[in-house]
C-alpha cells in the first residue's frame, strides 16, 4: 500500500513539474517566438571556438600575403615592361655590364660544380655504409 501512495504522489510530482515547465515554454515563446519552446542549449565549447577563429586568421593571413605577393610581382613585371617601352635608349648595355654578368655566371657555375662535388661526396658516403 505504502507503493501505491507513493507512485500516484511520484506522478503528481512528474505532473506539476511538465505544467510548470510548459508555463515557462510559454512564457519564453512570448518574448523569443517559438525558439523558445527549446530548452537552452549548454555552453560553448570556449576552447574549440579559439582554436577555430585562430586557424581561420592564420588561413587568412597567408592567403592575403601570397595574394600580395603575387600581385607586386605583376605590378613589378608591369613596371618593368613600360620602362623599357619608354626608354630604347637604355636597353644597350655596357662592356662593364656584360663583364660583371659574365663574372656572375661564373661564380655561379662554380658555386654549382662544388654543391655536386659535396652531394656525390655524400652519396658515396652513404654507399659504403
Amino acid at each position: 500500500m505504502a507503493s501505491e501512495s507513493d507512485d500516484k504522489a511520484l506522478e503528481a510530482l512528474a505532473a506539476a513539474e511538465l505544467l510548470k515547465e510548459a508555463k515557462r515554454g510559454r512564457e519564453r515563446e512570448k518574448t523569443l517566438g517559438t525558439e523558445g519552446w527549446k530548452k537552452p542549449t549548454g555552453r560553448p565549447n570556449k576552447l574549440f571556438i579559439g582554436r577555430s577563429v585562430a586557424s581561420a586568421m592564420k588561413q587568412t593571413r597567408y592567403q592575403d600575403e601570397t595574394r600580395r605577393s603575387k600581385s607586386s610581382k605583376s605590378s613589378q613585371d608591369s613596371r618593368d615592361k613600360k620602362r623599357s617601352r619608354a626608354s630604347p635608349e637604355k636597353t644597350h648595355t655596357s662592356k662593364k655590364d656584360i663583364e660583371e654578368a659574365d663574372s656572375r655566371k661564373r661564380k655561379r657555375k662554380h658555386y654549382d660544380m662544388d654543391y655536386e662535388k659535396k652531394f656525390k661526396d655524400k652519396k658515396r658516403k652513404s654507399e659504403r655504409r
